[in-house]
């Protein structure tokens, strides 16, 4: 479109050590917390123990809160008002939300995460919002990832809020949705391209020196144990609906999957011998 934008990047917050390295790598927050169940007070920890003071004067929020305890894997599902990780990180961000009030906020996690009540909440907190499920593979990156985005916008009149339904994933146009929503709805739909780059082009070259040692890291002693059976059948049906709809067949001439796996002679048969049967 021509436009740059232009970001200020106040803080980011995350507890798994190699997801803080990504963050510090590729985006170098000037702050970077550890558990975002601490900025409901005035100061919290950062990845690297200091105490620092939770900045609050934000324009815009993008979350993405554990989803753990929505995945379809998960034996021991909880839902929001649980004591669970995904409830606590969930608590955690809407304390911060209650104390800041920002104008914006935009939050990522999985298909099945309780998004009518998430949306409810934000309503209860003066959010008008709504929730969109989109798959990567229609917006440039050759990659298919299932997520649900909600976009919430801060309104003047909360009564307002509990007055307008939320429109679930698959509504039409919900005409009673501030125009902020619904700019944003068009938007996201106006922005949708199949992949334009290829696979390729996201990867190391073969021979780069990471790409070595990550091969190394799969062969290491033990590596043939670590391919546990697991029970996949709760999104069988979802990868069966997936090759339908993609018309892919039903072959899997890569890696030859009958209960096992046979990759060609050129592919990382390493990797592969450490896979699930739900990946291959």
């Amino acid at each position: 479109y021509g436009q740059k934008l232009g970001v200020d990047h106040v803080f980011s917050c995350e507890i798994e050590p190699f997801k803080q390295a990504y963050i510090e790598r590729n985006f170098a927050p000037p702050i970077l917390f550890r558990d975002i169940r601490e900025l409901d007070e005035d100061q919290a920890t950062t990845a690297y123990g200091a105490l620092v003071d939770v900045p609050g004067n934000v324009d815009m929020l993008v979350a993405g809160t554990s989803c753990v305890d929505y995945s379809n894997l998960n034996n021991e599902k909880k839902g929001l008002k649980d004591a669970g990780e995904s409830g606590q990180t969930f608590r955690g961000m809407m304390t911060w939300v209650q104390k800041n009030k920002p104008p914006i906020i935009i939050l990522e996690n999985v298909c099945n995460a309780p998004w009518q009540e998430i949306a409810e909440d934000f309503q209860r907190n003066g959010y008008q919002c709504h929730f969109m499920r989109l798959d990567t593979k229609h917006y440039y990156i050759p990659h298919t990832r299932t997520r649900v985005y909600l976009f919430a916008a801060r309104t003047t009149d909360p009564k307002k809020c509990r007055q307008i339904p939320i429109a679930d994933t698959n509504s039409s146009k919900n005409k009673a949705s501030p125009q902020v929503v619904e700019d944003w709805k068009e938007k996201v739909r106006s922005l949708r391209r199949p992949a334009s780059a290829t696979l390729e082009a996201f990867l190391f070259d073969s021979d780069d020196p990471r790409v070595h040692k990550g091969r190394q890291m799969l062969a290491m002693p033990g590596e043939d144990n670590t391919r546990v059976a697991s029970d996949w059948a709760r999104c069988e049906s979802r990868h069966q609906r997936a090759r339908l709809e993609e018309g892919l067949g039903q072959r899997r001439p890569f890696t030859n999957w009958e209960g096992g796996c046979t990759m060609p002679d050129y592919a990382w048969n390493d990797w592969g011998k450490a896979q699930t049967d739900r990946v291959l």
